[in-house]
């Protein structure tokens, strides 16, 4: 079999998720032995650089992988796809993650804002998971199926790929929004800033209630006593950009 092209099916995307995922999984207990001795951040931070790093190379050498960028876009369109990250969090994703993990789990979860999570979470994760499964799995699989087929076994995998159960509703709207922004724009950038901006919202959102000790029971407690005002603008300002994006400066392609 010919994998200098893969993965072209459903099979061959699964085994390359696998590889994914065992890298992820073996490179914690290296770290674990005596003479590291390393944080738990420092930790995270080192698995997320050495297993991007060693997953980039693993798809260049044997799938022949490289990084397409085949259309670059103006500033305010990548301003456009930040804040649009930012709201639909605040609109689903957090709300989502939330439900899923339950109150309890949710309000123990706390931020983690420091210069390793940050690293890792902001700019390491975002790049390697927006890399690998949408310019490579999903871009690929695009060549040879359609963008139904694509979009759905590309969500699939990415949202297993994370492991953690509570985290798998959330995972599956952001890949269903970064793989229809690709689609549209034929641009990873944009899936990474994306993911990036969504990440960051989500811990500022942890922060801010760690910060002020919230009790949260329900979905009407998310974002303390602004709330109401929250959803609002969120859900507003998701409209907005989506209407601007359909204009004719920032139509989509």
């Amino acid at each position: 079999m010919n994998y200098h092209n893969a993965p072209k099916n459903l099979l061959q995307s699964i085994s390359v998720t696998i590889l994914f995922i065992l890298i992820l999984l073996i490179l914690p207990f290296i770290l674990e032995l005596p003479f590291f001795n390393l944080s738990q951040f420092q930790k995270q931070l080192t698995v997320a650089l050495i297993g991007g790093i060693s997953i980039i190379l693993i798809m260049i050498y044997f799938f022949n992988y490289r990084l397409k960028v085949t259309s670059y876009h103006s500033f305010q369109l990548y301003l456009f796809i930040a804040l649009l990250a930012v709201s639909i969090n605040l609109l689903i994703e957090t709300p989502l993650l939330f439900l899923s993990s339950g109150a309890e789990l949710y309000s123990n979860l706390g931020s983690k804002l420091n210069p390793y999570h940050f690293l890792t979470f902001f700019l390491i994760s975002p790049l390697v998971e927006e890399i690998f499964f949408r310019d490579f799995i999903f871009r690929r699989l695009l060549i040879s199926k359609n963008f139904l087929y694509a979009l759905l076994v590309s969500t699939i995998l990415f949202s297993i790929g994370h492991l953690t159960p509570y985290r798998i509703p959330s995972a599956i709207i952001l890949a269903l929004i970064t793989g229809t922004i690709y689609y549209l724009y034929k641009d990873v950038l944009m899936c990474i800033l994306f993911h990036s901006f969504s990440n960051l919202t989500n811990e500022l959102v942890l922060y801010f209630n760690q910060l002020n000790s919230l009790t949260i029971k329900g979905l009407n407690d998310l974002y303390g006593e602004y709330n109401k005002i929250t959803f609002i603008i969120a859900a507003t300002l998701t409209l907005l950009i989506l209407f601007l994006l359909k204009q004719n400066r920032y139509k989509i392609k």
